[in-house]
């Protein structure tokens, strides 16, 4: 009950957005893309990318650790809730996760296994999503053990062929 409670005040934060809906985790792609099959649906699967978070590329350093730390809050056949925020270019929901009451989008931040994504973060979570993402790195935990981490966005800007 106290799960759901949690679960329903942060809807009450987010009026804007549309309502959730339950799914069930089908595969975590790398650290900050799932699989779901909605409820009720055996055929279409949906991949998601989580909302306001961005893991390393599974090719880069911290990438395969990001990749491990999702499907461990994730593991396959686990039943979620979905709360859609929008589509990114590709088409994808972008949507905030939650497992038994727990928003995985801020557990990636928090173990340091992603970064709070600078120019897409917008809702009132994001403040806190940022104070957990000083700590982690404060901590040394998960990419911050490294010197200096690479973000993704950087990471992937410098991986494009010079023209």
């Amino acid at each position: 009950m106290l799960i759901r409670l949690a679960f329903l005040t942060l809807l009450l934060l987010l009026p804007d957005y549309t309502h959730a809906w339950p799914a069930r985790v089908q595969q975590v792609t790398d650290g900050d893309t799932v699989v779901v099959l909605a409820a009720g649906d055996k055929e279409s699967p949906m991949p998601l990318r989580l909302y306001g978070i961005d893991a390393p590329e599974t090719d880069q350093s911290g990438g395969a650790a990001a990749q491990a730390q999702l499907a461990a809050l994730l593991p396959a056949k686990a039943k979620v809730e979905v709360l859609p925020m929008t589509t990114d270019k590709y088409g994808r929901v972008v949507a905030l996760i939650a497992r038994k009451g727990v928003v995985v989008n801020g557990v990636m931040v928090a173990t340091g296994n992603a970064w709070v994504e600078p120019r897409y973060c917008r809702a009132r979570l994001c403040k806190k999503w940022r104070k957990a993402q000083t700590a982690a790195a404060k901590e040394k935990k998960g990419l911050w053990a490294e010197e200096r981490p690479t973000a993704p966005w950087e990471w992937r800007k410098a991986q494009k062929p010079s023209k």
